[in-house]
């Protein structure tokens, strides 16, 4: 596929897109043009619109999305099936909603039987699929509390080895770590048709970016008059902190917005050596690259 850029700005839902994937890999995009030499669909964990400057942030967080933007169509609007990596994941690997699939929350499994997009392509005999996932939720089976968005994929890696900074049995895997092991996935790709999904934790909370990023962004609010917020008692976020995402003595919501800005800085950055690497393979402009959050 060529290189374009779009000003026409759409609306689209994750029911939609596995059809489309199904339909672009095995039957090309119409018109006598041959398929796509591959998807690479790459998913970013809680990761707001309007933090991006693709969609009029103003602060440089994102710059890879950016360019990324530039060339290619970007959805004014963009629903997710749920708030929530397992249901959101489910309903976007199978083009159902969360609920039709009856997985409703996290650590609720996919059934077996329902069809996924990988178990679709890998049916053809002529399409490879890969994954490489690193949100503890979307463990595979035989593991504890594993989510089945493995069904279909020939290989799928979900070595999450991390522990989060709050929450000593969850765990997860930053994001160069899931940018080697994408780079390394691709790298035994050959003249073969495939379907690649990567899905980066970060920005996923406790916001807790690393060197260079911590302390790039400051807020200009004065201490002294900002409101403090209480720490919930559980994981919800409503009118306060959620408990697992509490940075020590920290109480101002600026501070919460300056960290999960500069966990999408580092996300970017690897998704930026990512993207070099794609280029590098000469797949830039003859694969369909999709980014999504969940």
């Amino acid at each position: 596929m060529s290189r374009k850029r779009w000003e026409k700005k759409e609306t689209v839902n994750g029911t939609s897109l596995t059809l489309l994937l199904s339909l672009l890999l095995i039957c090309g995009c119409g018109g006598g043009e041959q398929p796509p030499r591959g998807v690479i669909l790459i998913v970013v964990d809680t990761l707001r619109a309007d933090h991006l400057g693709c969609y009029g942030y103003s602060r440089d967080t994102s710059p890879a999305v950016d360019l990324l933007a530039k060339d290619s169509l970007v959805f004014e609007n963009c629903y997710s099936g749920a708030a929530s990596t397992g249901p959101a994941m489910a309903g976007l690997m199978t083009g159902r909603y969360p609920g039709d699939v009856r997985v409703k929350s996290n650590f609720r499994n996919l059934p077996g039987r329902a069809l996924t997009l990988a178990e679709c392509l890998s049916e053809t005999g002529s399409v490879k699929t890969g994954a490489v996932v690193s949100n503890y939720v979307l463990r595979s089976r035989g593991k504890k509390g594993f989510a089945g968005t493995e069904q279909g994929f020939t290989y799928y890696d979900d070595t999450t080895d991390e522990t989060e900074k709050n929450r000593a049995d969850y765990f997860e895997r930053r994001a160069t770590g899931t940018t080697d092991a994408a780079i390394k996935y691709l790298k035994g790709i050959g003249g073969e048709s495939f379907f690649f999904w990567v899905h980066y934790q970060d920005p996923h909370g406790p916001y807790t970016p690393p060197r260079p990023f911590e302390g790039r962004f400051k807020s200009e609010n004065d201490p002294a008059e900002e409101d403090l917020l209480q720490v919930n008692p559980t994981e919800t976020g409503r009118s306060g902190i959620p408990n697992y995402q509490v940075l020590g003595q920290e109480r101002r919501a600026s501070a919460y917005i300056d960290r999960y800005d500069e966990e999408i800085a580092y996300f970017d950055s690897e998704l930026s050596r990512l993207l070099q690497y794609i280029e590098e393979r000469g797949w830039y402009d003859d694969c369909l690259i999709i980014l999504t959050a969940d």
